[in-house]
């Protein structure tokens, strides 16, 4: 379980990265609403943390549903990012939070927990437009740099004797999503955060490489090759992570 500091430094490390990137929130569109994919859209949203980024200021969802609305609170929506969550509980689906989403407003991550994320909404200020180009360059940079890492989290299964174990203390989401994976369902785009984070982190863990592993269609993953495991974890995390096999990210 993760704890109030954990959750708080891990947010100031993403507002610094934010920051650094020159990341902002990402517009939702009628388009993106009217198309129904939360996939595309969750891997555009960002994680700013504690940052508001210059040229934006938070606003409060609720007087859109005249505070009454479940998941909504003052400065954004919280969603479930268990990959479990039903339609009733106080958290959103990520469905469900496309729906409520009002288009041409910004959105980005603005604090991680262990089985809920918050999504803040944001609008331009003075004016400000969102330089497209800009935009696109940066989204460049940073998923270039998301290659790297994931090569270099390759590398350090690669750098191991032995292939990590499965144990109780693995990331939640990675022990609970095996599930998704055997039956041939798309991970939740809070799964997909969870590797992301995994990937930036260098974190590797054996119920992570099990994953990959059972997704890659690997018979007895007990049995399995160090080579086996690499290819596995290299081919999951790219595909999660919106990689084609020719190295390049998809749109």
């Amino acid at each position: 379980m993760m704890t109030i500091y954990e959750i708080e430094h891990q947010q100031r490390q993403a507002a610094r990265r934010s920051q650094k990137l020159g990341l902002e929130p990402f517009i939702i569109t009628q388009e993106h609403k009217d198309a129904g994919d939360i996939m595309a859209v969750g891997k555009k949203i960002p994680n700013v943390g504690t940052r508001t980024p210059k040229g934006w200021r938070r606003i409060d969802p609720r007087e859109w549903f005249n505070g009454r609305e479940r998941g909504v609170y003052e400065g954004g929506f919280l969603v479930d990012s268990s990959g479990m969550g039903g339609e009733h509980e106080p958290a959103l689906t990520p469905q469900q939070f496309l729906e409520l989403a009002k288009p041409d407003y910004g959105y980005a991550i603005i604090e991680v927990g262990q089985f809920q994320i918050h999504i803040g909404v944001f609008e331009p200020t003075g004016g400000k437009r969102v330089d497209p180009e800009r935009v696109a360059t940066v989204a460049k940079v940073e998923r270039s740099k998301l290659e790297a890492k994931i090569e270099h989290l390759v590398e350090k299964l690669e750098r191991r004797k032995t292939i990590p174990l499965r144990a109780a203390g693995d990331c939640f989401f990675c022990q609970g999503v095996v599930t998704s994976i055997r039956t041939g369902q798309t991970l939740e785009p809070s799964a997909c955060s969870c590797l992301k984070g995994h990937v930036e982190e260098g974190y590797l863990n054996g119920s992570l490489i099990r994953n990959a592993l059972i997704w890659a269609r690997v018979g007895d993953t007990r049995l399995a090759t160090k080579a086996e495991a690499v290819d596995a974890l290299r081919r999951y995390l790219r595909h999660h992570l919106g990689f084609t096999e020719e190295g390049t990210a998809n749109a």
